[in-house]
């Protein structure tokens, strides 16, 4: 807690210097939010040397990740004034999905154990906190779904794919009815501005992919706006 503390401190001057009339309310989803800035920083040291040869602000790229962390600590922050409040549904919940997240990692690791989706299993694992926990029960679903054949000795596989997205999107719902609650508005205000330093980066990031790659499209659309998360197509039964 205390690094996060730190985190927020160091960029505190830079959030306070945004000017009021510029700050823009994170009013959808945090995860939504969270997981698409993760898949841009990917995305931008993938293709580092094509952004920088269009002249992308080299400040903004090597900022990018911190712009990522110092939002997940003003939101930790934010939700830490509510955390007492939590319901019983909510506990339980993520009581449920924690134990989800274990098995299914579980279960995938000895269906790949030739280790071709460590990668991708350690990172879903390396996250703590309750945002990450939302943000892996999407990753995990969609890994689950897309290597469901491979699963089929795994009873309901393909349902339990469905579950932790659903389990994903209940929790994510919930933790945001819950920061509703919040009567000092200090830490939202806080969060707001984390939010529009990293969402200035995030567009200048896309527009730069988009002109980088202008002549390739299908590079080019990874750097659109994201559609608005709806609901998973149902995986195919095992």
């Amino acid at each position: 807690m205390a690094a996060k503390k730190d985190v927020v401190a160091e960029a505190k001057p830079t959030l306070l210097a945004i000017a009021e009339d510029q700050v823009r309310p994170l009013n959808g989803s945090f995860v939504a939010v969270l997981m698409d800035a993760r898949r841009l920083d990917k995305l931008a040291k993938k293709h580092a040397a094509r952004l920088k040869a269009v002249q992308t602000d080299a400040e903004m790229l090597k900022s990018y990740p911190h712009r990522i962390e110092v939002l997940v600590a003003t939101q930790d922050a934010l939700e830490s004034k509510t955390l007492p409040s939590r319901s019983k549904q909510e506990k339980a919940l993520t009581v449920q999905a924690e134990a989800l997240r274990h098995s299914m990692l579980q279960e995938l690791e000895f269906a790949f154990r030739d280790g071709s989706l460590a990668a991708e299993i350690s990172a879903i694992r390396d996250g703590n906190g309750l945002a990450d926990l939302i943000d892996d029960l999407h990753a995990v679903s969609r890994l689950y779904a897309r290597k469901v054949k491979a699963l089929s000795f795994i009873k309901g596989a393909a349902q339990r794919a469905d579950l932790a997205e659903t389990l994903g999107t209940r929790l994510a719902d919930l933790v945001a009815e819950r920061g509703a609650t919040v009567n000092d508005t200090r830490p939202r205000q806080l969060r707001d501005r984390a939010f529009t330093w990293l969402d200035d980066a995030s567009r200048e990031l896309r527009a730069a992919g988009r002109f980088a790659f202008r002549d390739e499209p299908e590079v080019s659309v990874l750097f659109s706006t994201p559609a608005r998360r709806g609901p998973r197509t149902r995986s195919p039964a095992p």
